[in-house]
């Protein structure tokens, strides 16, 4: 289910849409907003995969190193998608601007 999620997310930062007027930017910022809030309500669901991860590995569950891989891959692919959400924050606040 973490995987379908980070990858509709990581499919809506492909966007190079930067806007062509200051509506289009406004919006593309309100969108923009949405995402954020949907990575923060996410983050609550990714910090528990996390801790019930740890719990099974620190166990020595039978699948300890696929958790573990499991659980780093996810880890990784939040902090990039954290990344790219701010670099495209930026992008479009720098694009509103040109705008204004």
């Amino acid at each position: 289910q973490a995987d379908t999620w980070m990858a509709k997310q990581e499919a809506f930062l492909i966007n190079q849409d930067l806007g062509d007027s200051l509506d289009s930017v406004e919006a593309l910022i309100k969108k923009h907003e949405d995402f954020e809030k949907s990575l923060a309500a996410q983050e609550e669901k990714i910090k528990a995969l996390d801790e019930f991860a740890t719990k099974l590995i620190e166990g020595q569950h039978y699948a300890a190193d696929d958790v573990a891989q499991r659980r780093a891959l996810l880890l990784e692919r939040r902090a990039l998608l954290m990344e790219k959400s701010a670099v495209r924050r930026t992008m479009l606040e720098d694009s509103y601007k040109f705008q204004q």
